[in-house]
């Protein structure tokens, strides 16, 4: 159990939580674990990952609900737990993974999501001893109880930031709330260009070459509940040559993914990231002073 957790009935929980003069407790969202409520109240928590409680709490129609809330507790904020959603072979899963083992990128990945068993993405986990989550959204009558699935494994590992590489399907919005400001996409071009519904893939480098741009790229965004529009965190441009084919102009926007993707990462891990509605600020890297006393 968090030291110092207050127990509240649910809108006195949120209230508290939101709080002005208590900045330090409610952080960027992520589901922590699902806990048992009665009447709409908070009696215990076992697990605790920092930033947003998840529990059962009844409802007068619909029975249980999971419920999702700022958590209030003085011990918020932990390290990055990673959760990778991938739908195909995971290249960019193993370019985060590559830069966690070679200390480029301070985080764990704590799971690896599917919605697809036949993913490669499935096997590169495997391998590496990430443990991995299958589920597929047509097993679930609504998007939110898709959601809720979601989140319920969200909550099992403590995963605390979210990265999306190449997962085809939409995120349901009661993840999106969930982990707003704490998921983040990889497209590969320039968005807002070449972005939204059915652009994915070779679709995406198809269309770049056919509408004749000379530039294309790579961005890493914020996810929220439209594909490709949330706030943009990093970009890098790609040239689009004459001769250029779908398939090369893929292999070279690869290369840019592999490399950005985890550097977004690093950047949120260090807490340099920050958000005013579209507008994305990123802090410079820290730089010692020299004292007026040091000599020159």
């Amino acid at each position: 159990m968090c030291p110092g957790a207050k127990h509240f009935p649910l809108a006195e929980w949120i209230a508290e939580a939101s709080r002005n003069d208590h900045p330090e407790n409610v952080e960027r969202p992520c589901v922590a674990a699902q806990e048992k409520a009665a009447s709409g109240r908070v009696r215990s928590h076992s697990k605790f990952a920092g930033e947003v409680l998840a529990f059962t709490v009844p409802h007068p129609h619909l029975g249980e609900r999971v419920a999702y809330v700022p958590s209030y507790c003085p011990t918020a904020g932990r390290s990055m737990r990673l959760a990778v959603f991938a739908s195909g072979e995971g290249t960019n899963f193993q370019a985060i993974l590559d830069a966690v083992g070679g200390d480029r990128l301070p985080a764990e990945v704590a799971c690896c999501i599917s919605n697809t068993k036949d993913a490669g993405v499935l096997k590169r986990a495997d391998q590496h001893d990430v443990p991995t989550e299958v589920i597929p959204p047509a097993s679930f009558e609504s998007p939110e109880a898709f959601g809720h699935a979601l989140l319920d494994g969200l909550a099992a590992h403590d995963v605390t930031f979210v990265a999306l590489a190449g997962y085809m399907q939409k995120i349901p919005p009661n993840v999106v709330d969930a982990y707003r400001g704490s998921m983040t996409n990889i497209h590969p071009a320039l968005l807002p260009a070449f972005g939204g519904q059915g652009m994915y893939g070779m679709h995406v480098h198809r269309a770049v070459i056919d509408y004749g741009v000379h530039w294309t790229g790579a961005t890493v965004h914020l996810v929220d509940e439209e594909y490709d529009h949330g706030p943009i965190v990093l970009q890098e441009p790609v040239p689009v040559y004459a001769d250029d084919t779908p398939e090369a102009l893929a292999d070279r926007v690869r290369e840019v993914e592999h490399r950005l993707y985890p550097e977004a990462l690093r950047l949120f891990a260090a807490g340099r990231v920050h958000q005013d509605d579209r507008c994305i600020r990123i802090d410079a890297p820290d730089h010692p002073r020299r004292s007026p006393t040091d000599s020159e």
